[in-house]
């Protein structure tokens, strides 16, 4: 790490050792509250190392009276620890993101705000952290008929290129990213603690080999079980995901259902659950807002892509019964120039029945936008369109291109949510040149 306000954000937020020292490093929301401070008093973290240290110290008041100018540089002062620390995770593999980072994932800003980690462990494939995906969760003792449920959505959910996010931990977690992996799809392990041991665990490093795993953390790689780091990493699998399934938790009881809870709360994704069990947990999450996911695996045929379909359609219903069927106004778009590549869409939202003829207007506007991309690039992933389209959901942008892919419009490549113009439409669009 050269980059000297990366340096001082891993001495201000991280552990570099088993032994604690006399004072802690600075929590996500500590260290989101001081930097917040510094930015908004145009600081720097580097600044804590130069000459502007005592101005800092001297305009810092934390209001909780937690972060003062003693712990700070205590903190600091930890150089050699962290040299030392930094160099045995690199020779392992691990990988170290900050939020000032492009690779840091955008979901994790945009859902937590100044509370997203400051740092960020990992090894592996750093693209599958903006991926999104499929969040499988679950209790650590589970049965033979939770498994197969847990193994055939995660495949499934591989075969339509979501990616599985999960603890990585005994039980459902494992399962469900084994299961992605063994069929060549991808997985995102959010891990409670122990990234340095299961980085060279035979397990895992089969696939972070071929590009298909990552497994993170945001306790330090060495850290050992913690139950708060345990609980406190739940709202990093959902908050990196797009939908959510609870397999199995039991009410009262555990991770899965503190992290469920929490996710309801905060309405990060859409939660769904499992509804042949027998967890109590699982009623009880179905209760509190939970969609019920009751399907037969049996019956569904894995070379047909019925999971996303099965997963948008239930939780549009959902959203439209919340908002007892909404009104979607346009009231400006500018039309796409090969200056301006940006789409302006603004919409007020008024309580009446829907008005189908001005949603199609924004499929058509988003075809529209698809096929000025295409002049400039000859394919667009899923992946792009939602790092664009900031402003609209995943869920959105997947059903308005499996409905371009159905007109013709478009063509997806493969598995993967890749797609190009059809020949139909660029000649269509060549009219118009």
């Amino acid at each position: 790490m050269n980059d000297e306000n990366r340096q001082t954000i891993l001495l201000l937020t991280s552990y570099f050792c088993n032994v604690k020292g006399d004072f802690t490093p600075l929590t996500a929301i500590e260290y989101g509250r001081f930097a917040s401070w510094l930015h908004q008093n145009k600081f720097d973290p580097k600044d804590l190392l130069g000459n502007k240290a005592n101005e800092i110290f001297t305009q810092w008041k934390d209001p909780k009276g937690k972060i003062t100018q003693e712990r700070i540089e205590f903190l600091l002062g930890r150089g050699l620890a962290m040299g030392l620390a930094v160099e045995k995770w690199t020779n392992a593999g691990i990988w170290i993101l900050t939020r000032l980072d492009p690779e840091y994932p955008s979901r994790l800003k945009k859902k937590l705000g100044p509370n997203a980690p400051a740092i960020i462990f990992g090894i592996g494939n750093k693209r599958l952290l903006n991926a999104g995906g499929i969040s499988v969760v679950g209790s650590r003792n589970v049965d033979s008929e939770d498994q197969d449920f847990t193994k055939h959505i995660s495949q499934q959910a591989a075969s339509e290129g979501l990616n599985v996010i999960s603890g990585g931990a005994r039980g459902v977690d494992e399962c469900a990213m084994l299961a992605s992996l063994e069929v060549e799809g991808n997985a995102l392990g959010v891990l409670a603690n122990d990234l340095l041991k299961a980085c060279i665990s035979g397990k895992w490093r089969k696939f972070i080999k071929n590009n298909q795993l990552a497994l993170i953390s945001i306790s330090y790689p060495e850290a050992s079980f913690n139950v708060g780091h345990a609980m406190g990493r739940n709202k990093y699998i959902y908050c990196l995901s797009d939908y959510s399934l609870v397999v199995r938790s039991e009410e009262d009881k555990g991770g899965t259902w503190a992290g469920a809870k929490e996710n309801l709360k905060k309405k990060w994704v859409p939660l769904f659950v499992k509804t042949k069990s027998d967890a109590t947990g699982n009623l009880a999450l179905l209760n509190m807002g939970g969609v019920g996911l009751d399907i037969n695996i049996e019956d569904m045929e894995p070379s047909r892509e019925w999971l996303l379909t099965m997963l948008n359609s239930k939780n549009h219903k959902v959203e439209s019964d919340e908002v007892q069927q909404t009104e979607i106004v346009v009231k400006e778009v500018d039309v796409p120039s090969e200056k301006d590549r940006n789409i302006d869409i603004k919409v007020s939202i008024k309580d009446a029945r829907l008005d189908f003829d001005k949603v199609d207007l924004f499929f058509c506007t988003f075809k529209a936008y698809l096929e000025h991309k295409f002049i400039s690039s000859e394919e667009i992933s899923l992946s792009d369109l939602d790092k664009l389209l900031a402003d609209v959901t995943k869920k959105q942008i997947t059903e308005w291109l499996d409905r371009a892919v159905k007109e013709g419009s478009i063509i997806r490549k493969g598995r993967a949510r890749c797609y190009s113009q059809s020949n139909s439409s660029t000649k269509q669009a060549e009219l118009f040149v």
